[in-house]
């Protein structure tokens, strides 16, 4: 997996070098072993990997046809910790697969992991708007707050109520905090029309 992280791109060129990546002389290795480079994979995924290598890994997966490794690989997210989902962002939303379809499973995944939601800071996420406000209103941490920081993507003007009763939560000042956060987007916004 090191050797594979050295070939890792800059994280703002990863789609447009992806064909570089896969091309190099260690993913192509890896890549022709097939199905036995996946299991590798997917192993050393689901045990405590280092965060660093994880990209990498997640990357070339993303070369796969999903249906060898993509549920395997949702039950590693279901345990993951923090650094390790987010070190997941640049390959997941490769794998080839529909973007709503990756969304509905992170969403449907959040109540057993609350941060497979730091992946879903995303324009698709506003097709789950009902189902981050119900993240939001059950009060639960982290839950709550990744829920928030999807929904900054999700904004429109019927949002001001919501926003407004978040806004005075005492009792979480973070998730009020980042609630005023979205007021002032549309208030800006609005201002702007």
């Amino acid at each position: 997996m090191e050797a594979l992280r050295q070939e890792l791109p800059e994280p703002f060129f990863i789609r447009k070098k992806i064909g570089e990546f896969y091309n190099s002389l260690v993913a192509r290795k890896m890549i022709e072993e097939g199905p036995s480079a996946v299991n590798e994979i997917l192993e050393y995924l689901g045990d405590n990997p280092r965060p660093g290598l994880v990209a990498p890994a997640v990357l070339l997966l993303s070369y796969f046809d999903p249906q060898q490794f993509y549920s395997r690989l949702l039950d590693i997210l279901k345990d993951a910790g923090r650094p390790v989902v987010e070190a997941f962002e640049s390959g997941f939303w490769l794998i080839r697969l529909d973007e709503e379809k990756l969304a509905a499973d992170l969403v449907k995944l959040a109540n057993e992991n609350a941060n497979v939601l730091l992946l879903l800071q995303r324009p698709v996420v506003k097709k789950f708007k009902k189902e981050l406000q119900k993240f939001i209103e059950s009060k639960k941490l982290p839950l709550s707050l990744f829920a928030m920081y999807c929904y900054k993507y999700t904004l429109d003007k019927g949002d001001v109520f919501f926003l407004e009763k978040i806004a005075r939560w005492k009792d979480l000042p973070d998730i009020a905090a980042e609630a005023n956060i979205c007021l002032k987007r549309l208030h800006t916004s609005a201002d702007d029309e």
